[in-house]
């Protein structure tokens, strides 16, 4: 199993300071990689349904899946739609049945592949988390 560089482990840790935190950087310079070494140490110190792993594209959640999946995470990601469960309503619209009044019941969510994601979606997302949530997101820099 490849290990974390220290420059990865400082960015992490900065970016888990607070609630929510971002992972930034170019393609390929490991921001996948790293968040499921965050997970690993989450799944090992809180268990698994403590956290849920989600990213706005199915090819996205297969992703950080195949990346987890190297470090013996059997956890899938699943789109954030998936997460927050679609549903279609009476008029023919649909809603999410994750909502203020029915929260996602886990402590830490990450969203890979964040820079994808719509503010309405994000917004969606950030309104169904637990009080006590903390968050990551990966997104690659603007002009790389």
């Amino acid at each position: 199993m490849d290990v974390i560089t220290s420059h990865q482990q400082g960015q992490l840790d900065r970016a888990m300071a607070s609630r929510i935190g971002i992972l930034t950087g170019s393609p390929g310079t490991g921001k996948t990689f790293t968040a499921a070494s965050l997970i690993k140490r989450i799944v090992d110190e809180h268990g698994m349904p403590s956290i849920a792993i989600c990213a706005p594209t199915g090819k996205a959640a297969v992703r950080i899946t195949e990346a987890m999946g190297k470090m013996d995470i059997p956890i899938i990601a699943r789109t954030i739609h998936s997460l927050l469960c679609v549903e279609s309503n009476d008029g023919g619209g649909w809603n999410f049945a994750h909502n203020s009044n029915r929260r996602l019941p886990h402590k830490y969510i990450i969203v890979d592949e964040s820079s994808m994601v719509d503010t309405s979606l994000m917004a969606s997302l950030l309104w169904v988390m637990s009080i006590s949530f903390r968050q990551l997101v990966t997104a690659h820099r603007y002009g790389t």
